[in-house]
């Protein structure tokens, strides 16, 4: 008699280790498989309450930007409007100073990148499952760039035409003291006497192009900012209520 007819072949056995040995495999690929996604959820749901996080700030800063800017843009025109009038009351001296001083502002949007930058520039991206919020960001990060220029070329002009304009002729000190951003003296300032200056032509021309910068400025580049930022925060509630 034959070892084989005495030793059959355990099929059964042998087929059974050969299931649990691929279900084990398989069982494996599948928890690695699971781990990973539940990873890059985790990844991706940081990376949005940073995003949240750094959004409420920006919002903060683009809403004291927007009111300076206003103000300033405001400031210029009422200043233009004395020119055309071509005299200044005596008891708007006081006033003529105010207007003069708030060209001093130097805002300029700065709001908290680094998470953006990281998604956008660090290849990152692909942990946002939400295709509409990657545009969003992408386009939003140009709009801030676009209106940081905007802001730096207001800046420029009055750096190297308005403020030394005013220098030669104003203690601009007692301007820049003044202007109620940075600081409440409590104790009075000093009359500047811009008035004597509103109305020379020269000034007249300066802050009318001071004006149109401003004006493009609040009308053109703040927008797209708001909006988009306002866009981003939406999509980012509904991103994290559905993981909260």
């Amino acid at each position: 008699m034959s070892d084989s007819d005495t030793n059959p072949i355990p099929w059964k056995r042998i087929v059974a280790e050969a299931i649990a040995i691929v279900g084990s495999i398989l069982i494996a690929f599948a928890l690695d498989a699971w781990w990973d996604g539940r990873s890059e959820r985790v990844q991706e749901t940081a990376l949005l309450t940073a995003l949240e996080e750094d959004f409420a700030v920006a919002a903060a800063n683009l809403e004291i930007t927007k009111a300076g800017h206003i103000a300033e843009e405001q400031s210029s025109k009422e200043l233009i409007d004395y020119g055309e009038l071509g005299r200044i009351p005596v008891d708007h001296r006081a006033r003529i100073d105010t207007l003069v001083s708030t060209q001093f502002s130097r805002r300029i949007f700065d709001p908290p990148m680094g998470t953006v930058q990281s998604i956008l520039g660090s290849g990152r991206i692909d942990l946002i499952t939400n295709p509409g919020l990657i545009t969003e960001l992408t386009r939003w990060s140009s709009a801030v760039e676009a209106l940081q220029r905007t802001q730096l070329d207001s800046r420029r002009h009055f750096n190297e035409y308005v403020f030394p304009f005013l220098a030669e002729r104003l203690d601009v000190e007692d301007l820049d003291k003044g202007f109620p951003a940075f600081v409440d003296y409590p104790w009075e300032q000093d009359p500047a006497g811009a008035y004597q200056v509103v109305l020379d032509q020269e000034f007249q021309n300066l802050i009318y192009m001071r004006w149109v910068l401003l004006q493009n400025l609040v009308t053109e580049f703040l927008p797209p900012v708001e909006n988009g930022l306002t866009r981003i925060q939406a999509l980012l509630e509904e991103e994290l209520t559905h993981r909260r």
